[in-house]
């Protein structure tokens, strides 16, 4: 069952035998400890969510167009998305490769040679272009084929290794798919919701009632911790049965 942040945070404050409020803040009826409960509470989540992988938690979505015409073999990241898990693009998978290898695939588009005067000149594979990254790198980008591979060097942009300019002047969004984690922001207010799935509450409100103690009241929460540990236990019970199941080609993705 869902649960605001202000019943978490009055169930800590029960389990502690502080008093009681009527909101996490204190010019609203609360008091400094409902206040630092609501922020353990924060941390704490950010923190689990961190380590858990939760289904709910992902989504199909598409990536964004750039609209940038200098950058034909770009697109953006969804700023709903946090991990992408895989990427397609014409239903067909693209490989993530890390920056460097990126840029050593796309330099080995380039066979540097000296003219008589000993200058370097550029000598480009066929069907290469270059494209100038956003760091003012040059990219050596094909330019007659969809991506293969794709890496970022920001974190917001996706660069990828070719396009087809025979029919497309710019990747398209539309025909792109990505599996992704998505981002979950924690809102400190007496009516939020965490974003989790309802059987993690009980491990979530018995860790905030074990720190809480830990933090407020210097002292150990014993019912809180074998709760927490009953909890984790039940989940990592849970997670290897759903993994045995992929593994045997029957489980539900």
């Amino acid at each position: 069952m869902s649960k605001t942040l202000l019943q978490i945070v009055k169930n800590t404050l029960e389990a502690m035998d502080s008093d009681p409020v009527d909101s996490i803040y204190l010019n609203d009826g609360g008091t400094e400890e409902s206040e630092q409960i609501a922020n353990f509470a924060a941390q704490l989540y950010e923190y689990m969510h961190s380590i858990y992988n939760w289904p709910h938690g992902k989504i199909l979505t598409q990536l964004d167009a750039l609209g940038d015409n200098t950058k034909p073999n770009y697109l953006l990241i969804p700023s709903t998305v946090g991990e992408l898990l895989w990427l397609k693009y014409r239903e067909k998978d693209i490989t993530w490769l890390t920056p460097e290898e990126f840029i050593d695939l796309c330099n080995g588009r380039n066979n540097i040679t000296k003219d008589s005067g000993g200058l370097y000149q550029d000598n480009l594979s066929d069907n290469t272009e270059v494209v100038d990254s956003y760091e003012g790198i040059r990219l050596f980008i094909k330019n007659n084929s969809d991506p293969t591979y794709y890496t970022s060097f920001d974190g917001d942009h996706l660069v990828f290794d070719s396009y087809d300019s025979t029919n497309e002047s710019t990747l398209q969004n539309s025909i792109s798919a990505v599996h992704a984690v998505k981002n979950s922001t924690f809102l400190i207010q007496d009516d939020a919701i965490p974003d989790f799935p309802d059987n993690i509450y009980p491990l979530f409100q018995a860790e905030l009632n074990r720190e809480a103690h830990l933090r407020l009241k210097q002292v150990d929460s014993p019912v809180d911790a074998k709760r927490a540990l009953i909890s984790m236990s039940a989940q990592r019970t849970k997670a290897s049965k759903l993994n045995k199941q992929r593994i045997l080609g029957y489980g539900r993705n």
